[in-house]
């Protein structure tokens, strides 16, 4: 999945690819990384508040740390700080840009192993295999105040812890 397909998207998945490229990501970083849009956007089940995720992989999180705070030192409303995910050690920063929050996720784990990937990717598979009236109904459901994984479980009849489930789900549709 190539989230440089945005470009061509809908209204939404456009701005979003043209709010990523604004940054220069590519050319301002002077460290390894490897990134991408993840999340609602790129699977075209975002809400109206829906963030724009940058997932992204790098060896050194204090580098992306120094890149970022400088990238948006005059931001009043960035922010970053560390804490333990389900994939390592993660350094997040938010920060509002033309009206949409757009959150980075940094860790040392590379791109297709990282859990938000894997969840998107789960989920993009799922929305495949159904019609037009599901993904309406896991927008309602987010509407509603429910996050996307529980969502999905809902709207799927999947008990239990739903991150799991989800990824379970797709697993199983692919051997199918």
């Amino acid at each position: 999945m190539d989230w440089r397909k945005l470009a061509h998207g809908n209204e939404r998945q456009k701005q979003a690819y043209k709010i990523v490229e604004s940054l220069n990501i590519d050319s301002s970083v002077d460290f390894d990384l490897t990134y991408c849009v993840a999340g609602t956007i790129p699977i075209d089940i975002d809400i109206e508040d829906s963030d724009i995720d940058i997932i992204s992989s790098t060896p050194d999180l204090k580098k992306m740390e120094s890149w970022l705070s400088k990238k948006f030192c005059d931001y009043p409303n960035f922010i970053s700080f560390y804490f333990t995910s389900s994939d390592g050690r993660a350094l997040v920063a938010k920060v509002r840009i033309e009206g949409y929050l757009v959150e980075f996720f940094a860790v040392e784990k590379p791109l297709n192993e990282q859990f938000g990937f894997r969840h998107m990717i789960a989920e993009w598979q799922i929305l495949k295999r159904f019609d037009e009236e599901f993904r309406r109904d896991i927008r309602s459901l987010k509407r509603s105040g429910i996050k996307t994984e529980p969502a999905f479980a809902m709207r799927l009849g999947l008990v239990g812890d739903p991150y799991g489930a989800i990824l379970d789900y797709a697993t199983q549709m692919e051997a199918t």
